[in-house]
């Protein structure tokens, strides 16, 4: 399911929609042209918990089968101009990526475009990224030694651990297997 982000009006800057289906929340910044996908499941609720964080206001409304289209009204001061926004909810096919048991897509990505790439997908690359040049265990060496020699100035040590070459033993080659021990008893009868 995707929820697509409207025209906004009376938001105040800097504030986030949070959209709940059922128990999967997803949050954007208030802004049009966002989107907020859930899993498949989430295709099932009723109801959607809209929430406008920062301002602290709620709406709810009620999911239609043959709707798409809604409009959420926030409950705005006495004598204040109304606060409300239009949201577009797209139940999508099983086959459109949400599959289930999987992990979840990106909570945010615009509705056009293409220019935002997923936080799970730069996730992927920089564990790929770390795994493939040892980062993680340059790192975890430094530290274990900074810990136990404790200087004075952690933080310099630590770099000066990462900046200095790593130690490269020489390579041995293996060393021929000892001949076989004689029995104790042929060697008595010598």
């Amino acid at each position: 399911m995707e929820v697509l982000l409207g025209r906004c009006e009376g938001i105040p800057e800097g504030s986030w929609l949070s959209v709940r289906a059922g128990h999967s929340r997803r949050q954007v910044p208030a802004q049009p042209q966002r989107a907020l996908r859930f899993r498949e499941e989430a295709g099932s609720c009723k109801e959607l918990q809209v929430d406008l964080l920062g301002v602290l206001h709620r709406g709810r409304l009620a999911l239609q089968a043959a709707e798409d289209r809604y409009v959420v009204e926030f409950e705005a001061p006495c004598g204040e101009k109304p606060i409300r926004c239009e949201l577009e909810v797209r139940r999508m096919p099983r086959s459109a990526g949400t599959g289930t048991g999987g992990p979840e897509q990106a909570e945010a990505a615009p509705i056009a475009g293409g220019g935002h790439i997923g936080r799970r997908r730069d996730a992927l690359d920089a564990v790929k990224y770390m795994e493939k040049h040892g980062l993680v265990q340059a790192v975890q060496a430094a530290m274990a030694v900074t810990v136990s020699l404790r200087p004075e100035d952690p933080v310099t040590h630590l770099a000066h651990c990462l900046l200095a070459p790593a130690p490269t033993a020489p390579v041995k080659p293996p060393s021929p297997a000892p001949p076989p021990a004689a029995p104790a008893a042929d060697a008595a009868a010598t």
